[in-house]
């Protein structure tokens, strides 16, 4: 059963309107020593509709945007502490609310684990595609080492019929603005992209409203942790084992974050079209 606890709550009233409605952000905290908790499922709960989740991050930090106002309660779950129900609250239009969450350490007894190791597999799988598919592009480790990336948009600089630059965006989940990265991939005039972190499809949350590129998990995701990475710059270069989970990799993708193109010298948006676009395979330290 959840644990109702005290919940401090700070009501920042914005002088104009933003960009992402409202806001609940915060940092979720070991009560027992002060400690910020990583790594949590926190969900906003609206009555009986789980209406936004997300993890907290290295410092116990989260921010939701919401796409609705209301009364709401915050769940947080973490293996070793007690499942926890926040206190309702009240987010009105435009507000951003700030939460100091605290949740109880709780001892749990797990069954008995019966775990499978698997070695390798994704240098197993970079290595065969590099050698056997004759499409896309392969950045090796040794590659990746030579950039140092700081972010991960890094790796993607100057690679042919890839095209990426930065310009002033906002992180919908910090709020915080600042220079962003834009990519797509392209044949000829047009492109798009979806990603992928070591295989599997990056899923933007249905609430998001920002920039692909900023949703999680991809801003989470640091130059430091990528060992590898493939490049599919249009859906006919894309192995067919990754093909068959386009659907996925494209699920969430709004045409308002596709690039525009140049027709007649007016700028006029693609509609969009899975067929047309690219996928990005990162590869982490985790997967590889």
């Amino acid at each position: 059963m959840g644990r109702i606890t005290a919940l401090s709550i700070v009501v920042l009233l914005l002088t104009s309107a933003p960009v992402y409605a409202q806001t609940i952000r915060g940092h979720l905290i070991d009560d027992s020593n002060g400690a910020p908790v990583v790594g949590a499922t926190i969900t906003v709960l609206d009555g009986e509709v789980r209406a936004a989740r997300l993890l907290t991050g290295d410092d116990g930090f989260f921010s939701i945007s919401l796409e609705t106002w209301g009364t709401f309660q915050l769940e947080a779950v973490r293996i070793g502490y007690e499942t926890t129900t926040s206190q309702p609250f009240l987010v009105e239009p435009s507000d951003t609310v700030t939460v100091d969450f605290r949740i109880l350490p709780d001892a749990v007894l797990l069954a008995p684990l019966m775990v499978t190791a698997r070695s390798n597999r994704g240098r197993e799988v970079f290595k065969r595609r590099m050698e056997s598919w004759d499409r896309g592009i392969f950045i090796t480790p040794e590659m990746v080492d030579s950039i140092q990336p700081r972010h991960p948009a890094d790796v993607l600089r100057k690679q042919p019929k890839v095209w990426l630059s930065w310009g002033w965006g906002r992180d919908p989940w910090s709020g915080i603005s600042g220079m962003v990265p834009k990519i797509h991939t392209f044949f000829g005039k047009t492109g798009c992209v979806g990603y992928m972190i070591d295989g599997r499809p990056v899923r933007r949350p249905s609430f998001a409203t920002g920039p692909a590129w900023l949703d999680f998990p991809l801003n989470t995701l640091r130059g430091e942790d990528i060992v590898a990475v493939e490049v599919y710059r249009h859906i006919t270069e894309v192995p067919e084992e990754i093909r068959n989970h386009a659907e996925e990799v494209f699920d969430g993708q709004r045409p308002g974050n596709l690039p525009s193109i140049a027709s007649g010298g007016v700028r006029v948006q693609q509609d969009f079209m899975p067929e047309t676009c690219g996928i990005i395979n990162f590869w982490t330290r985790v997967g590889w």
